[in-house]
């Protein structure tokens, strides 16, 4: 006798009649199409904006291309040569690296403390904290200009540093001003501190996140042993936040390092190359000093210096939404 199980089988998988599972994996497949069809537009997108343009810059770097003069030759690593034997590369890496940290740690400082302080609920709770996103959703255009209004000899900062007497004869315009300490301008300073100022509300916004997602029970149980407010900050809110923040430090520390908008923007990197950084350096090689070649090097070498930043970055946010 046939078993009846078979029987079904039989019945099931008759010429003429499409199994269950021919269905299934046709269903999936035109699911995996679609999915495929909504991802095409991203994926050329960055084909077409980032992996090709670096593709041509790694070429370019290892060629003396130039914008004053058709053609090119190859000449193997020559411009990393010259740029790594450069002591202005060094002096420019030094601001960079010094511009970076410095803006980043201010930005976490004051976000932090700003998220701490306006985590309790009040009426002008919701109004201080969109007054507190402007810096980051102003245009970089826009900053620039108002602090370079601010900072000019004729500007408020300056006449007000004038009245009281820290400028000497004269009022100064601390934008062209390259005195300073340890090799940083006063000019470079106050790119920094621009730098803060527009930095601040992104980590304030994500501070401000994870402060929300703390129970308000473990602040009570800890008050109830006795805890003041900075014990509370200190062993509480600063462990919970802090997989946040080291994610959001990563994350603007990149855009610090390569970005060029505040500092070309505020000074043009001057006087001289006192306020330079490497965003700055790049536009003026290629586009001053018309060198396209020693430009795609120096765009080359900024991003394998954050290579190792991005990665770190991108395993913790992965690592971040797993549940």
């Amino acid at each position: 006798m046939t078993d009846p199980s078979n029987a079904v089988l039989l019945r099931l998988n008759r010429p003429g009649r499409p199994t269950r599972t021919r269905a299934v994996g046709s269903s999936n497949r035109r699911r995996r199409a679609f999915g495929y069809a909504l991802m095409a537009p991203m994926l050329l997108m960055l084909l077409g904006f980032i992996y090709v343009p670096l593709i041509d810059a790694l070429r370019t770097s290892f060629t003396d291309a130039s914008l004053a003069t058709p053609g090119s030759h190859f000449v193997g690593l020559r411009q990393y040569r010259e740029l790594v034997e450069s002591s202005r590369f060094w002096h420019i890496f030094y601001q960079t690296v010094v511009y970076t940290l410095l803006s980043v740690a201010g930005s976490l400082v004051l976000g932090v403390l700003a998220a701490v302080w306006l985590r309790s609920a009040s009426r002008l709770s919701p109004f201080v904290r969109a007054i507190m996103l402007v810096p980051w959703i102003a245009p970089p255009l826009v900053t620039a200009f108002v602090w370079a209004y601010l900072y000019r000899d004729t500007g408020p900062l300056g006449q007000l540093a004038y009245t009281l007497g820290l400028t000497g004869q004269q009022p100064v315009d601390f934008l062209a001003d390259r005195s300073g300490i340890a090799g940083i301008a006063v000019a470079f300073g106050a790119v920094i501190q621009v730098g803060i100022w527009a930095g601040f509300p992104f980590v304030f916004l994500f501070a401000l996140a994870a402060l929300t997602a703390i129970p308000e029970e473990v602040y009570e149980a800890a008050r109830l042993d006795g805890a003041g407010a900075f014990a509370l900050f200190r062993w509480i809110t600063v462990p919970l936040i802090a997989p946040v923040i080291e994610t959001t430090a990563l994350l603007l520390t990149i855009i610090r390092f390569g970005g060029a908008d505040l500092p070309f923007l505020l000074t043009g990197g001057g006087p001289g190359d006192s306020t330079s950084v490497f965003g700055v350096l790049i536009y003026n090689t290629a586009f001053g000093s018309l060198d396209s070649s020693k430009a795609a090097a120096l765009g080359v070498m900024v991003f394998v210096l954050t290579l190792p930043l991005s990665i770190v970055y991108v395993r913790r946010s992965l690592r971040q939404m797993r549940p």
